[in-house]
């Protein structure tokens, strides 16, 4: 960076980046992570033959070697993890500006080196330490291009084969670097090319031994349904398409049948504008190389469809940059500036917050991006410093009880996968409340409570008050509402931490109905604006309410807490039914109910 400042210019691209991922819990193990930690530092298993955890894939230096060496600094300093995450991703970037800065001008090469940097499914790289095996491989395909570039055949046959390691479609994208169009002389062009095949026929030898004899389970989510040839082919226009769009950070919000207009839009107009003025004739040899890298790249994402993740695009992205920047050789810097403007203003334009988790679904559909990841990054965070603040170590056999969870996040956990390696215990087990209610167990430690759109995410709760509560609310549901009133109160005073605000709103909130159904409507009301303070969102609460005002005849209050609560709870058949009550007092069609 000291001799070429266009290198230190790729390192600052990762800035837009930062900012955009800024909000999320960088580096927090969830779901596959737990399944890798499991197998090497749970279980310290040293067999690099097989899946490291997984039974679907071979790739050892992303799953066994990486979790087996910063495995206990993901638990323990998780943003490290994200930190170290981050350098790989700027080493990739100026390793491939090295690359080209001999044969490419030093903005072009920049903005090539800078084009991953600037993805916003590059977010996800960043961030979820189960992408290593994307990035690892990103990072020795470039670490092999510049080897290539720079004539060393050791160090591209060992890059190449390390990339393939990490994930086994960086073995076809390894051999094109091989092909790459650099200029004469190449020092030693012809050897390099065959150390470099001669590395990557070993690399599959061995992988279909693995493949045989040690990998049981099919790559999950990949599959052709048994498509035909037609409906293949589709699948993979649709990836090429998919990965195009990715790379203008698009890809979560043009779907549809403008999708193809946008890509035309995206990757024609520069295209066209480059090749109109090109000044450099040699141009065509590197855009021909970078779509033949994007279409072998892309290509074997068509296995996945309908279900996609975004930050499968970053590899293949790479090879269009180049395709769509090789044109502007010998062109003024400012010619640069619509493309570089367009994906920076793309990147920026990204949802850039990652929300707090809550029980309404992810704005997008894809199976992992960005917005699903910081979700259940927050959520595990909560949970893990939650746990280990109150709980520093737990005794062998302990059980905690899940309850009020979403289902999405369930395979966050991988059953006791997660609670075990956080404590290093295979013996801990984490259960659903629902279970320890029909069978109580006296190794229950604490119930983690899931709080939806509460800065604090996860409360913990003492056992002996959330069985109490859980009888109350079966006494309320019985219609048992004079006997369940005690039981709320008491439930409370066992829990007396106000911070478990969704356990002390819910016993309000169920009081201040039972209260209401045995006509102490005045109580009913104070209860029901006491759960309310404690936690705005209560059902219960809203709904006595509600239903207090409709006595009283103020309608208009009614109407504006039954849109709120229908707003947050579409499908509650209570509020629906007080919905069709209230048009027909409106309507003069019926009375109003008691006061």
């Amino acid at each position: 960076m000291a001799r070429d400042p266009w290198a230190l210019a790729v390192a600052l691209s990762a800035l837009p980046l930062l900012v955009a991922t800024r909000r999320a819990p960088l580096g927090e193990p969830f779901a596959d992570d737990f399944l890798f930690l499991d197998f090497s530092v749970l279980h310290r298993r040293l067999s690099w033959w097989g899946g490291g955890g997984a039974d679907n894939y071979w790739r050892p230096l992303a799953r066994q070697a990486y979790y087996g060496v910063l495995g206990p600094l993901m638990l323990s300093h998780p943003a490290w993890i994200g930190a170290l995450h981050v350098l790989a991703l700027v080493a990739a970037g100026v390793l491939i500006q090295r690359a080209l800065r001999p044969h490419w001008p030093g903005p072009l090469s920049a903005a090539a080196g800078a084009f991953p940097l600037g993805l916003e499914s590059a977010r996800v790289l960043i961030a979820w330490p189960a992408a290593a095996q994307d990035l690892g491989a990103l990072f020795f395909l470039a670490l092999a291009f510049h080897a290539f570039a720079r004539g060393r055949a050791v160090l591209l046959a060992l890059a190449a084969v390390a990339a393939a390691l990490c994930k086994e479609v960086a073995a076809p994208l390894a051999l094109l670097v091989g092909l790459a169009p650099l200029p004469p002389p190449a020092r030693g062009a012809r050897g390099m090319r065959v150390a470099l095949v001669a590395a990557l026929a070993a690399w599959g030898v061995a992988r279909l031994a693995v493949q045989s004899s040690a990998l049981h389970g099919s790559p999950s989510g990949a599959g052709t349904d048994g498509a035909g040839a037609a409906t293949l082919l589709a699948r993979v226009a649709g990836s090429l398409g998919q990965v195009t769009l990715d790379a203008f950070s698009l890809g979560a919000r043009a779907r549809g049948p403008g999708a193809p207009l946008a890509i035309a839009l995206l990757v024609g107009a520069p295209l066209a504008f480059a090749i109109a003025f090109a000044r450099v004739r040699t141009w065509w040899r590197w855009s021909a190389w970078g779509l033949a890298w994007w279409a072998v790249g892309s290509a074997p994402l068509a296995l996945f469809l309908p279900d996609w993740a975004p930050f499968r695009s970053v590899l293949p992205a790479v090879g269009l940059g180049i395709t769509i920047l090789a044109p502007f050789t010998g062109r003024p810097v400012a010619s640069l500036l619509p493309v570089v403007g367009l994906r920076l203003a793309t990147l920026l334009a990204a949802p850039g917050d990652a929300p707090l988790t809550t029980t309404l679904p992810p704005r997008t559909s894809a199976f992992m991006d960005f917005e699903h990841m910081a979700r259940e990054q927050h959520f595990m965070r909560s949970m893990r410093s939650s746990l280990r603040a109150a709980y520093p170590s737990l005794p062998h056999g302990a059980v905690v009880a899940r309850a009020n969870m979403p289902r999405g996040l369930l395979v966050a956990f991988e059953g006791n996968r997660a609670l075990q390696c956080w404590y290093r215990d295979t013996t801990l087990r984490l259960a659903a409340f629902e279970d320890v209610q029909r069978a109580p167990t006296a190794a229950l430690v604490t119930v983690a409570q899931f709080q939806s759109r509460q800065a604090r995410e996860v409360a913990l709760v003492r056992p002996d008050a959330a069985l109490l509560q859980s009888k109350a609310i079966a006494d309320f549901r019985a219609g048992r509402y004079d006997s369940c009133l005690g039981e709320f109160t008491r439930a409370d005073s066992l829990e007396p931490d106000p911070r478990a605000v969704v356990f002390h709103s819910e016993s309000a909130g169920a009081r201040a109905y039972a209260l209401g159904m045995l006509e102490r409507y005045d109580a009913a009301r104070a209860e029901a604006l006491r759960a309310r303070a404690i936690d705005a969102d209560n059902i219960n609460a809203r709904l006595v309410l509600v239903i207090l005002d409709l006595g009283e005849r103020r309608y208009d209050r009614a109407e504006a807490l039954l849109d709120s609560l229908l707003a947050d709870a579409p499908t509650q058949t209570t509020a629906l039914e007080m919905q069709r009550t209230l048009r027909a007092l409106r309507n003069g069609q019926r009375s109003p109910p008691g006061p």
